[in-house]
Formats: structure tokens, sequence, C-alpha cells
């Protein structure tokens, strides 16, 4: 099934990096019903079929499978059917969503029991010790999975506030060898720091966050080419989420040069590059924003992808707004 066919099925061509309905989309025209069709039934529309599932089920069906989320509204124009069609919402079958937050809002015995995924943050600041990391991982459950934010060492000058948490001191006249992927001993030092606790903790991502003044210059990224370049992966999927004013042709470019994520807020922009997307989600207008409703309903019409889809929450409300996501998105 194509994206472009199933996005159009949930009437968001609006969003800015939707595609519009192609002419071969099942709204226009209309597909072929089979007369007493109803939920549950496969709906055949010429390359395409797909399986109605009512609330809280789901068959597979060749590549697709179709969901069901409560809450949910089909989009004005669907087909009506013969013995009515559930409310829902179509997701691929690879597109599996996961929901978590970025960091620990409650205790962490707390939050293992209601989500399955975080990003941790101390990463960020002070990178911890690499025993706390082999802590964390032996006390979440099962199938518990972490990303984490690499050190701001890497990503950071060190006139950033954020370098306040750091409890080494730099000196003034080292302050050129840190931060926006410098190709220095002291970044690839500090990547690989990232990396061994990474690899204690068992995360599967690392999020390369850059500030706003990490502009789009030559330096900066003939700096990202130079340091990828260099650096052990470990095996782990790295995602970069640039900020301030980037050409979207640009932030492409480099993902797709540099294998990397392109992790986005996307309620600011949209996910330009990566085996997955990646969505962290900071508040729109500030930290102390709570997501609508309506707001988080567009977050699950934007996951609809044949691409696996990370939601983390980052804002005041993280922990609220990550539940009553989990709760729309159903069982």
């Amino acid at each position: 099934m194509r994206k472009g066919v199933a996005r159009s099925l949930l009437g968001i061509s609006a969003f800015p990096w939707v595609e519009r309905p192609s002419r071969r989309s099942f709204l226009r025209p209309p597909f072929p019903l089979a007369e007493g069709i109803g939920s549950g039934a496969i709906i055949e529309g010429g390359e395409f079929n797909l399986r109605l599932a009512p609330l809280g089920r789901s068959w597979q069906n060749g590549p697709v499978r179709v969901w069901a989320w409560k809450g949910i509204e089909m989009p004005k124009g669907f087909p009506a059917l013969p013995g009515g069609l559930p409310k829902g919402i179509l997701r691929m079958e690879k597109g599996e969503i996961k929901i978590g937050c970025c960091g620990f809002p409650l205790a962490r015995e707390k939050y293992f029991r209601l989500f399955s995924l975080v990003e941790i943050q101390q990463t960020f600041y002070q990178l911890p010790k690499y025993e706390t990391a082999g802590k964390w991982r032996q006390t979440a459950p099962p199938g518990f999975e972490f990303t984490l934010k690499a050190w701001q060492l890497i990503t950071h000058e060190p006139t950033s506030p954020t370098y306040r948490r750091l409890r080494r001191k730099i000196p003034p006249g080292h302050f050129r060898r840190y931060g926006s992927f410098r190709p220095t001993d002291e970044v690839l030092e500090a990547w690989d720091q990232t990396l061994q606790f990474a690899r204690n903790l068992g995360a599967s991502i690392v999020v390369f966050q850059c500030p706003a003044s990490f502009r789009p210059e030559r330096e900066n990224i003939d700096h990202m080419h130079r340091f990828f370049a260099r650096i052990d992966r470990g095996g782990l999927r790295l995602a970069w989420e640039p900020r301030g004013d980037w050409p979207e042709d640009v932030v492409r470019g480099i993902a797709q040069d540099l294998n990397l994520i392109h992790a986005v807020d996307p309620f600011q922009g949209r996910p330009l590059y990566g085996t997955l997307q990646y969505f962290r989600l900071h508040g729109i207008g500030g930290y102390g924003h709570r997501y609508t409703d309506g707001e988080l309903k567009k977050i699950l019409s934007w996951a609809l992808s044949d691409r696996m889809t990370y939601v983390l929450f980052n804002n005041r409300g993280m922990k609220e707004d990550a539940l009553r996501l989990k709760e729309f998105l159903g069982p």
C-alpha cells in the first residue's frame, strides 16, 4: 500500500509535508465495494486490499495491517459501508508507534509500569557513571527500550548555559575545542564515553540535539562530516535534531550523507530522512504547554507511516500527555 494513499484516507493532505490525494487514491474516484461488506471484511480497491478492524482488534492482510483506534473519527467523505464502519484510523503494519518521555517524570519503578520507552536526558548535561547505566538496564522490565541524548560536549559550545550542570571546569582558552561536532580529541573522547554508556544501558538510539546557535554554515557542516566519518557508531542508530533556521534540502542532504535519522518536533517541521520517524515534542510555544486532544490526534495522524515512529514528550505535562496519547492509540 502506498504511503500517499493511506494518508489521503485520513484527509490530512493540508499538513505541510503530506501529498495531496492522487487520482488513484481511494477517495477519488471511490473504490468499488462488494455488496454486504461490513467490519472485518476485505475492501478491494484496484491494487490495494485492506481489512477493516473493529475497535481494539486488528488483522494482517498481506503487507498491510489495519487498526481501529478509539476516539478518532474516520475522515469526512470515506465511503459508507453496509453494516456501518467502526470509528478508527488506518496504520501500516510496519508503522509501530512507541510513546514515552524525555527523562523520568516520576520514579523509575512507576515509570516502567506505565511506559516501555524513555529518552535519557542526564547524559546530555553530565554523563553518569557507567555502573548507573547497568543498574537502569537491570531494573527495567524485559523489552523496555532506552534512547539517550549525546553529551553536550559534542554539540554545544562551552558558552551555553547548559554547561553550568557540567562537573568539570573548562578553561576559556580551551573553549574552541568543544562543541559543534569539532573533530578534536576532546569531542571524540566525549563520544567514546557516550557510546560506552549507551552500550551499558542497551540503548537503541543516540540523539544529537543542536542549539539554535549551530547554524547551517560551511564550517559547521564540515565539522559534522569529519566527526561522523571518524566515530565508531557501535551498531547504534543515530538521530540529529537541528534547531533554528535550517533549509530542508540542507538537512535532508546531511542526514542522507551521514546516515542520520532526522529528529524533529512535528509541530515545527516534517521528518526529512531516516529509517524511522523520531518525534520530540517540546510544547507548542514552550515547555509549559499541555497538548489538547486535537493536537494529540494530529500527532497520531502524522505518525501514520510505513516506518516505525518514536513519540517522546518533553514538556511540563509530559507524563499526562503521553498517557493520553496511549489511550487514544488503544490496546
